[in-house]
This record gives structure tokens, sequence and C-alpha cells, in this order.
């Protein structure tokens, strides 16, 4: 289902307006169709609370793991609930202590977004690595709806298979935990 389809639905159910609240520099075309009511473009944080301040009533916020700064802002200074989608955290990719400032900048807010958020979208179970490095006892609500099938276990050494067909058995790349650097960066295409 689109985001389109999903205001459709959720409007025929009750009275809602969909606003994008996005930096100015970062909007993706495909925002532009996806059926918002309304989008705001704002430039720093405190343009972001001056926008946030108009909007009025505001009955849940659906924000994203890159952009924590903004949700530890949202969930410190205003009241209305806040849910994230998780995908693809800092800590998960780079670890606890990682090797750039701003990569280190970016974890405290993070952590907090993953501490404190009224609620969890995963699409993998990155949120369960990245809480777990970050030692986060008390857990969000989280719902699991994975954008594709994770096994028990990844096969390290596969068989080069010579049947002269083509075999695609994966394209992306797989990262195990930052202590197993056989893991890490793993990519596997077989033709």
């Amino acid at each position: 289902m689109c985001i389109r389809d999903s205001f459709k639905a959720i409007k025929k159910e009750r009275d809602s307006k969909f606003v994008l609240l996005i930096n100015h520099s970062k909007l993706d075309p495909l925002f532009e169709s996806a059926g918002f009511d309304e989008i705001i473009y704002f430039r720093n944080h405190w343009d972001f609370r001056l926008k946030v301040n108009k909007i009025g009533k505001i009955d849940l916020v659906h924000g994203f793991t890159r952009r924590c700064d903004i949700i530890q802002i949202l969930k410190k200074e205003y009241e209305f609930p806040v849910i994230i989608s998780v995908k693809d955290t800092s800590v998960s990719s780079h670890g606890i202590n990682p090797p750039h400032w701003y990569l280190r900048k970016e974890l405290p807010a993070e952590k907090y977004a993953l501490e404190h958020v009224d609620g969890i979208i995963a699409e993998s179970l990155e949120v369960s690595h990245a809480t777990r490095l970050f030692k986060i006892k008390s857990k969000p609500k989280r719902i699991y709806f994975p954008n594709y099938c994770e096994e028990d276990k990844n096969i390290k050494n596969p068989v080069k298979i010579n049947d002269g067909k083509i075999h695609l058995v994966y394209v992306g790349s797989i990262r195990g935990s930052q202590d197993n650097s056989a893991e890490h960066g793993l990519s596997l295409i077989h033709i």
C-alpha cells in the first residue's frame, strides 16, 4: 500500500490532515505526489519549532531514524505521540564509537529516540541490534513489517553452481556485528 492509499483509507474513517515537514534541501520528488495535504519546509531546528507551533492540533507524528535530532525535539518539547520507522541506524552501521565526528554527533539523539518514542515500526531486526548496542532497557512498543525475508542464518561460504544458468542469490550487503569482521560488508551475487 502506498502513502496516498494509506491517507485515503484513514480519511474515510476520520477527518484527518496529513502534513509533511521536511528539510528544504531533502525533498524527494515522490513526496510531492504522495497525497500530503500540505508540505512544509524548514531550514533549521528553530524554523522547525516555529512551523510545528503554527500547525495547531497534532494527533500523531511519524518520523524516521536518520533525523533523530528532530525526534528528540518533538519528544522533549511537545506532548503529542511520536512513532518512528527504523531503518539503517547509525549505531548498527558504525558501532557505538564511530570513526568520524559527524557520526558520533548523531548517536545521542538516535539513542534518545529509540528509548523515548511512543512506538517503533521496524523493517528489519536492526532495531533490536541498535537497542542492544545502546543498552536500552525500557523499549517502546514495536511493530515489525519486514520488507524482505530473513532467514535464521546466513550462508558464509556458498557453493558456486556451474550449471550454465543464472542464479541470483542476493543483491545488497549483509552487515554482521561490529565485533565480527568476517561478516562485515559481505555481498554475494552469483552468476
